[in-house]
């Protein structure tokens, strides 16, 4: 009930900052900047996007052991990652909604179990985020050498980098080192932990999923982070897509920090569902201090807006034609 309220609270005051920032904001000049995407724009957005969920989705495909590093099973994982965004987007528990979705998908329509699912999607999630550290350096590395931005940005920004990339860090070692294991294993020894030595049994074979794929020597670690890497990098791309559809054509390093800057706030304010008003903030700020026009920032997010709800639409039409439960007897 209190994860409830809180998830409500902060959809609200998300709510209330996308308010604040649209009403400061010229109104008329954002929907005259929507009305240039047009069609074909719309279609070239989604088609970006499409591209960068693919590539996502075969990172993801990597992870899971049983399906192998031959993508045969692409067409199945893309549709699970499909429903499972679409809930991730669409329900208040932010990007964790969906993971007990692709577990079961991933359970009813591939066969694979429940520990290598879930293992997979820990490691999906690790590899995107270590990919990303890698892609708002270089982001950081573009605003650190453009004099546009205030020294003062500039050490905001580092500081958030370097707090998100020690976070990052600290859960790759968790896996990587059997973190929780070790650490948890004098207790679970004790009179005290000893009822729960099953559960803690469970935890160590999912481990030992993590510290096969990490220490494996056919390279899929490496792979599925450079693909992760990539998708990162179609998402530069679509902000340079829709920002010359809405008639402010950027150069490519321009759209980079954009993405970067948007990558990096959705970090900071995962509390938010869809880090809803935060978003938009901070493509107004770097927009404005890039371009001078702040409104053409707020156009970039909105249009990102309605690609989501493209996205969620179409997770939940694939999604009504899946398995959610499993057909056989237990």
């Amino acid at each position: 009930m209190k994860r409830r309220f809180l998830n409500i609270l902060y959809l609200i005051l998300g709510a209330g900052l996308l308010f604040f920032v649209i009403q400061n904001s010229d109104t008329d000049l954002i929907l005259a900047r929507l009305s240039e995407i047009g069609f074909l724009g719309a279609v070239c957005v989604l088609a970006v996007y499409f591209v960068g969920f693919l590539i996502d989705t075969a990172s993801w495909h990597l992870t899971i052991e049983p399906l192998g590093g031959r993508f045969r099973r692409l067409y199945d994982l893309w549709k699970i990652r499909m429903v499972g965004e679409a809930f991730n987007i669409a329900t208040p528990l932010g990007t964790i909604g969906g993971e007990p979705i692709k577990a079961a998908l991933l359970k009813n329509v591939l066969g694979v179990g429940y520990n290598q699912g879930i293992a997979s999607l820990v490691l999906a999630k690790t590899i995107n985020l270590i990919a990303l550290v890698a892609y708002l350096c270089i982001g950081y590395g573009l605003i650190l050498i453009s004099p546009q931005f205030s020294t003062t940005f500039k050490y905001s920004a580092g500081i958030g980098l370097v707090a998100f990339s020690v976070g990052i860090l600290g859960f790759f070692c968790a896996q990587r080192f059997r973190g929780l294991s070790r650490t948890g294993g004098a207790f679970f020894r004790t009179r005290f932990g000893k009822p729960l030595l099953k559960w803690f049994d469970g935890m160590k074979s999912f481990e030992h999923e993590l510290l096969l794929f990490y220490s494996g020597i056919d390279g899929r670690f490496s792979r599925a982070t450079s693909l992760a890497f990539l998708n990162w990098i179609v998402g530069t791309a679509e902000v340079f897509v829709i920002a010359a559809f809405l008639g402010s054509p950027i150069s490519i390093w321009e759209a980079w920090i954009l993405e970067s800057a948007v990558q990096l706030t959705r970090a900071a304010t995962f509390f938010i569902p869809l880090s809803l008003g935060t978003q938009e903030g901070a493509l107004f700020m770097v927009t404005a201090t890039i371009t001078g026009d702040g409104a053409f920032g707020i156009a970039i997010s909105l249009v990102k807006r309605l690609r989501e709800i493209v996205w969620i639409a179409w997770g939940f039409a694939i999604g009504w034609r899946l398995p959610f439960t499993s057909k056989t007897a237990p």
